[in-house]
Formats: structure tokens, C-alpha cells, sequence
């Protein structure tokens, strides 16, 4: 239950993170942090679910800095989906939406052999479409991790 929010998801929101403040220079890691506060000010965020400030910024495949509870990453993950980056390329939006809506269907129950069928091919399809963007280094991780 807890390998999808306190593993995948901060190597993949890592990777993303990267891309979006180093290479696409969407937004500075300090404004990034900064809107972060503004959101989780704006809106009910439980002390146990709101998500610590980023003290780094690891390079892709090195997860998040700090370390947090699993609700705590799946709340930065809903800020972020719900956060609009002008200028972050259309793909690694889509990346993140796709992403986001696999974590929030590995919650549910498996009812079925059909389910279980489309949710193992919707993880493959990701985590081909994860590692043609951010490349090989996660590939190893994410295979190894795969819910």
C-alpha cells in the first residue's frame, strides 16, 4: 500500500520537478516552493497531509528531498496535477495526468481479472512514455517498482 506514494511517487514527481524548473525553465525551484505555500494556504490541508517544503532539488531518479509520509507526497501530487505551469510541454503534462490517475486507480480495489489486465497495461504504456521523456536511469527504478 505504501510503495506507490513513498516510493513511485517521489521519483516520479522528482523527474518531473527536474524537468520543469532545470531544463524547461518553467519555474524557479524558490517560486515553485513558494506557490506551493500560496495553495496548501488557500485551501483545507490536514497537518498530517500538507506536504513539506522542498529543501532540493534532486537530479531525476533521486526522488524528493525531504523525505515525507506517503499522504504527504499524494497531496504534492494533487497540488501539482491542480497547479497550471504555463509553458510546461504539453507531454509531461499529460505524463502527470496519466500518472496521477494510476496512482489514484492502484488505490482502489481490484475487482476483477479484466481490471487487473488494463491497469498492468496502463502501468507499461506509462512507464514507456516516463522513460522516453526523462530517460534510461528511471527505467531501473520504476521496473523495479512497478505496483
Amino acid at each position: 500500500m505504501h510503495i506507490v506514494p513513498e516510493e513511485i511517487v517521489p521519483v516520479e514527481l522528482g523527474c518531473i520537478l527536474h524537468e520543469l524548473c532545470v531544463p524547461d525553465k518553467v519555474i524557479t525551484f524558490d517560486t515553485l516552493n513558494s506557490e506551493l505555500l500560496l495553495f496548501c494556504g488557500k485551501i483545507t490541508v490536514e497537518k498530517t497531509h500538507k506536504p513539506l517544503q522542498l529543501n532540493k532539488l534532486a537530479e531525476p531518479a533521486q526522488g524528493l528531498s525531504p523525505t515525507t509520509k506517503a499522504l504527504q507526497y499524494l497531496t504534492l501530487l494533487q497540488i501539482l496535477y491542480a497547479t497550471d505551469f504555463s509553458g510546461f510541454c504539453v507531454t509531461n503534462q499529460l505524463v502527470l495526468a496519466i500518472f496521477v490517475a494510476l496512482v489514484t486507480h492502484s488505490r482502489s480495489y481490484l475487482r476483477s481479472q479484466i481490471y487487473a489486465a488494463y491497469m498492468r497495461s496502463a502501468v507499461e504504456d506509462h512507464l514507456t512514455q516516463f522513460v522516453e521523456l526523462y530517460g534510461d536511469k528511471p527505467e531501473a527504478d520504476c521496473d523495479q517498482q512497478t505496483p
